[in-house]
């Protein structure tokens, strides 16, 4: 009911939502409570063309109506900001991770609805593989009167980042990043050690030979 002594931990909240602390209430990426600004995902308008090219000059001017869409691009979706009542209503569930408000190196998660029998209902849901598969992003909502409980995931709030990087990720980073430079480098290094190794053993090979 109450956040513990130590907050140098990672945090779970299973809990109603008027009953989880007002500093982590607020600080999760969507308003769970009371009508105000909320982020939603909005997709870009498709691109789209005409199956008939028209090469007329008058084409040049006057672009024909497109009727082919042709490409959705679903990774540049942006987040617009609305002003509505809460979505989070009775009859739902949320998962919810986000950034520690109290400290920037812990992480929250919350599972949370507005009632008891909710309540129940969201933690017996969170063993259907369905509802398992579906958690993506670091929001959820769990539909408790469907009978499939479908579950509809989001990206809401801001990336963060927790720890220190190591050596390993580091260089995953720049391999996924940058591929072209990164082979290159490779391929530098790997003909620098065999011209090492070749110069080590024509020394070798001629020391050999002189009798030193």
């Amino acid at each position: 009911m109450d956040t513990p002594a130590s907050e140098d931990k990672d945090l779970i909240f299973v809990s109603q939502t008027d009953t989880i602390p007002s500093s982590f209430r607020e600080a999760a990426p969507i308003n769970l409570t009371t009508p105000g600004p909320i982020k939603m995902p909005h997709l870009g308008r498709p691109k789209g063309n005409c199956e008939n090219e028209n090469n007329s000059l008058l084409s040049k001017f006057f672009h024909p109506r497109q009727n082919k869409i042709t490409q959705v691009d679903i990774e540049e979706s942006k987040l617009v900001i609305l002003r509505a009542d809460p979505v989070f209503i009775q009859g739902r569930g949320a998962c919810i991770e986000f950034q520690n408000p109290k400290d920037k190196n812990r992480s929250v998660f919350m599972l949370t609805a507005q009632n008891q029998e909710d309540m129940a209902k969201t933690g017996q849901a969170l063993w259907d593989p369905r509802v398992q598969a579906s958690l993506r992003g670091d929001t959820a909502f769990i539909n408790l009167t469907d009978p499939e409980l479908d579950t509809r995931s989001f990206r809401l709030g801001d990336n963060y980042y927790l720890g220190k990087v190591s050596p390993i990720p580091f260089m995953d980073y720049y391999a996924n990043t940058y591929p072209v430079w990164f082979i290159g480098v490779i391929v530098v290094l790997c003909f620098s050690l065999a011209m090492l190794l070749y110069m080590l053993l024509r020394a070798r090979n001629k020391r050999r030979l002189t009798g030193d």
